[in-house]
């Protein structure tokens, strides 16, 4: 499987140990179903092209992509003309800020334990809360 596909032009296969940071900047920009690859390499400043529903795809720099053909044509639109946003560090800011005010706290980890110290009713009543308000609108 991984010798087919070393053989596709362009195609460089990584350890995983690879530092993300350092690969997403020497990169053109990144295409993801659905990691977080993705929202890393926009907070960096480079373009995305999503396949798949992502929370981050609402930051400029994430372009949703509902066919190869359109990946194409969008990423050679992009080579050429580039795709940058002006105060990316406010985007940045504020894309965060508001993914952090829509997070329910709690931790997946603590789940597997005895001693798990999660507030589902809480949790629950967020959620509710969180759709009740979409319901309204």
């Amino acid at each position: 499987f991984y010798s087919k596909i070393k053989k596709l032009p362009n195609v460089v296969l990584v350890s995983p140990s690879e530092n993300n940071k350092d690969l997403i900047e020497k990169s053109i920009g990144v295409i993801t179903l659905t990691s977080t690859v993705g929202m890393e390499a926009a907070l960096l400043g480079k373009p995305v092209y999503v396949l798949g529903d992502v929370f981050y795809e609402y930051h400029p720099l994430c372009q949703k992509i509902r066919s190869f053909e359109e990946l194409r044509e969008v990423v050679h639109r992009d080579l050429i003309q580039g795709r940058k946003v002006e105060n990316l560090q406010l985007v940045n800011d504020q894309f965060v800020i508001s993914y952090f005010k829509s997070s329910i706290p709690g931790d997946f980890m603590e789940a597997l334990k005895s001693n798990d110290s999660n507030d589902y009713k809480e949790i629950c009543k967020q959620i509710k809360n969180i759709f009740y308000k979409i319901k309204k609108t």
